[in-house]
């Protein structure tokens, strides 16, 4: 009966439509181009964009709560931040002791 799949993608260069399927390995999300830093970076500047609201951007590291949003819900993006935050850290620890053992 073959696949159902209504979903049609457009890739970048190519000349005609096709489903995910049919494009098979070369239709692929943003996020798996990136490295684990670069996913943390992307990570840490959605949330941002998620909460930032009408506050200016520069003025936060992290946006307070926009109002009507619930606490909890808040406490889980404040969450991922903190965790794409640590993973940051982590990575640039790791950065810095291969560049000290170096002669």
């Amino acid at each position: 009966m073959g696949r159902p799949n209504l979903r049609r993608t457009f890739s970048l260069g190519a000349t005609f439509f096709a489903s995910r399927y049919a494009w098979g390995r070369s239709a692929a999300y943003a996020s798996q181009f990136l490295d684990p830093i670069g996913r943390a970076w992307r990570t840490k500047a959605k949330v941002k964009a998620r909460l930032i609201g009408d506050e200016d951007p520069d003025e936060w590291d992290l946006p307070p709560k926009p109002k009507g949003m619930r606490w909890k819900t808040y406490a889980k993006w404040e969450a991922r931040y903190d965790a794409a935050e640590d993973a940051l850290n982590a990575y640039c620890g790791l950065a810095l002791a291969r560049l000290m053992k170096r002669p």
